[in-house]
């Protein structure tokens, strides 16, 4: 056993080996039930202790997800609407963050309940760890469409507003969801006006070599395919674009067709 100045996970997890090598073979509480599946650097014992599969190997334990009493349709339904999640993606200055967030005041003022993530807020608290790589990039869409999928659960309307510039990722973002649960919005807007606009002077610092990869300057930019709305923010106004937006979840039944 290791001395009381032992960090508490190590000193559980020698109490734990301990009490499974002691255990008499009739202990119902530590008991063998077969191996982990997967890739192991060597033979693996899973034990059943209190119920929480546990292993020898550094390996996690299986992590089974719990059936809930209530679901996302109950949560929806006392908010008298379906649960789904608005992916905003475009370039930056397109006009994202803008529509996004009039959407959602439309959304509010029809007696909805919303949650907009907004890729900047989150690069300043759970992403802020994250740098601008291809890599960093594709765990921020994760992390993104993970807590989507959370709120999804909470029988909300998701808005998620981030620069998301792979297609690769981006799917991998929709196969969290059902068919009907994912809407792809394109924001937009040619390069040429994104970078006339400039709200944030990101192009210029970009363009100044300043800012290592930028999407549209140094990195590229992957525009959706078959996008399930496609907003033009250079021949439309914001009020219009946030207008279609939800016609577009009045057609799915998302929202009532008098909201």
């Amino acid at each position: 056993m290791r001395g009381d100045d032992a960090p508490a996970g190590a000193r559980a997890l020698d109490a734990w080996r301990q009490l499974t090598e002691n255990a008499p073979a009739s202990d119902e509480r530590i008991r063998p039930i077969g191996r982990v599946p997967g890739p192991q650097r060597g033979p693996t014992r899973t034990m059943l202790c209190g119920g929480i599969a546990l292993s020898h190997s550094h390996h996690r334990p299986a992590i089974h997800r719990p059936v809930l009493t209530l679901g996302k349709d109950a949560r929806a339904r006392i908010k008298h609407q379906r649960p789904l999640v608005l992916w905003l993606t475009g370039l930056s200055g397109a006009g994202k963050s803008s529509i996004a967030d009039r959407v959602e005041q439309k959304l509010w003022r029809c007696g909805c309940h919303t949650m907009l993530l907004d890729g900047d807020a989150l690069r300043s608290g759970l992403n802020r760890d994250l740098t601008f790589s291809d890599a960093a990039r594709a765990e921020n869409i994760r992390r993104t469409a993970e807590v989507a999928r959370l709120m999804l659960e909470a029988g909300l309307i998701v808005i998620c507003s981030l620069i998301s510039p792979f297609r690769r990722e981006r799917l991998e973002a929709r196969r969290l969801f059902g068919a009907d649960e994912f809407l792809e919005v394109f924001v937009d807007a040619p390069l040429e006006e994104c970078m006339r606009r400039d709200p944030k002077g990101l192009y210029a610092r970009a363009v100044a070599g300043e800012i290592p990869d930028f999407t549209g300057i140094s990195s590229p930019y992957e525009a959706p395919e078959s996008p399930e709305i496609h907003l033009r923010t250079d021949l439309d106004d914001v009020d219009t674009l946030a207008e279609r937006v939800l016609d577009a979840l009045r057609q799915r039944g998302a929202i009532a067709r008098t909201a």
